[in-house]
């Protein structure tokens, strides 16, 4: 297995207009891809010293990333409008070596303080509306 870091892994979102059609979110520092985690049920019985455990559903995931701001480009804008608009559309998490999570949601987005000496930053959320999917993507 060839390990691999994550420089090279991207951000995607499905244009509104062309749809199976996606774009690199620009000036992303970091990424948390979705959990896909199954709630735990417990299953408790009087006669039993044990407690069981089930898989119960799996939560609605959520994607978190980091954007640097550019003062010179649209892309903040664009996902403030996004944000505002409450409009779910399709994402993708890519990592370096072809993989990526694939799925639908809409957009919270918290711009961070701003601070003299460090990047201005804002930090999105992603709230999947659906089980994301994993495999190849097409370059």
């Amino acid at each position: 297995m060839a390990e691999f870091t994550g420089l090279g892994g991207r951000l995607q979102l499905e244009s509104a207009t062309q749809p199976g059609t996606y774009q690199d979110v620009a000036g992303v520092a970091s990424i948390t891809p979705p959990s896909l985690s199954p709630s735990d049920v417990e299953i408790e019985n009087l006669s039993d010293e044990y407690t069981r455990s089930l898989p119960g559903p799996i939560e609605p995931a959520e994607v978190q990333a980091t954007i640097n701001l550019d003062d010179t480009g649209t892309a903040f804008d664009e996902l403030v409008t996004l944000a505002s608009s409450r409009e779910i559309r399709g994402w993708r998490v890519i990592y370096p070596n072809g993989k990526a999570f694939t799925f639908r949601g809409y957009l919270k987005l918290e711009p961070q303080e701003l601070t003299r000496g460090d990047a201005a930053q804002a930090q999105l959320t992603i709230r999947c509306v659906e089980l994301p999917t994993f495999g190849n993507v097409a370059p």
